[in-house]
């Protein structure tokens, strides 16, 4: 058997006691490396965190003015157009006392579709001034208001006249509402006055949808037609005039599907 010294085992005890002090220091500086690493990291989640808390709060203070000017802007915009309507209201009013005092029948009617044109723009005047929102249209309700109103101030009492509206939800920019407005009671005036001029019933189909980027009118009667286009608009037909103009300001395409019966496809850029 080894048997160890007294010297030998003191010596052992000596370096077990060494490398255990060795041991404690290298936990210890381990223990601040992590911990210092722990609170560096913390610090610098506490400072990101000030600073997004900063930069949320600069927005929140830089949007409240923004969203209180957007307010104003839209209850002046809403203002806007109910004066607007106001006026027009007063101008249709004034035309319908003028026709009265007229009596040759072609200045009568004449007063009569400006009167008509007045009233078409005060419906979406009128309609733009209970939107919330300003940017795009629903033109679905505003459409069979307008049609109808049309088709009963103009038909007479023997003519049942059919409506037909399909409209697939089209979204209309607030500029091409008016324009876009004014084409429809030119056709359906159109219709009225010279399609079922001779006929007791008709139908009068009307479709807005969308196609890509763009937006298609398409418009048809059951009457009798229209015979040459522009023979027709040569000869002082200010509706396929005003028409034209109209289309030109939607910057669209207009193109004649059927003379007889009449039926009209009008493209314009939705955007």
């Amino acid at each position: 058997m080894l048997y160890l010294s007294i010297q030998e085992i003191k010596e052992l005890k000596e370096r077990a006691e060494i490398q255990k002090n060795r041991n404690i220091i290298y936990i210890f500086i381990v223990a601040l490396i992590i911990a210092s690493f722990s609170t560096y990291c913390m610090i610098k989640r506490s400072k990101e965190h000030r600073e997004i808390q900063d930069k949320n709060e600069e927005i929140i203070s830089q949007k409240k003015p923004l969203e209180k000017a957007l307010v104003e802007k839209e209850t002046l915009l809403r203002e806007v157009n109910h004066r607007v309507n106001n006026n027009l209201q007063i101008i249709s009013s004034l035309l319908l006392l003028q026709s009265k005092k007229v009596e040759d029948p072609a200045s009568k009617a004449a007063i009569r579709e400006s009167q008509q044109r007045v009233q078409t723009m005060s419906l979406i005047h009128q309609k733009l001034y209970l939107e919330e929102h300003f940017e795009n249209i629903d033109f679905q309700v505003y459409l069979e208001d307008l049609v109808k109103q049309i088709i009963s101030s103009y038909k007479t009492g023997k003519q049942s006249i059919k409506l037909i509206i399909r409209n697939s939800d089209t979204q209309i920019l607030v500029d091409q509402a008016v324009p876009l407005s004014l084409i429809i009671h030119e056709l359906v005036t159109n219709s009225l006055k010279h399609a079922f001029k001779t006929l007791e019933k008709g139908s009068i189909t009307i479709k807005l949808y969308k196609k890509g980027i763009t937006g298609v009118l398409e418009y048809a009667d059951d009457g009798t037609g229209i015979g040459n286009f522009e023979e027709v608009k040569n000869n002082g037909h200010i509706g396929l005039k005003v028409i034209e103009l109209l289309v030109g300001q939607l910057q669209g395409e207009l193109e004649i599907v059927e003379k007889a019966p009449f039926s009209v496809r009008i493209i314009f850029d939705l955007q």
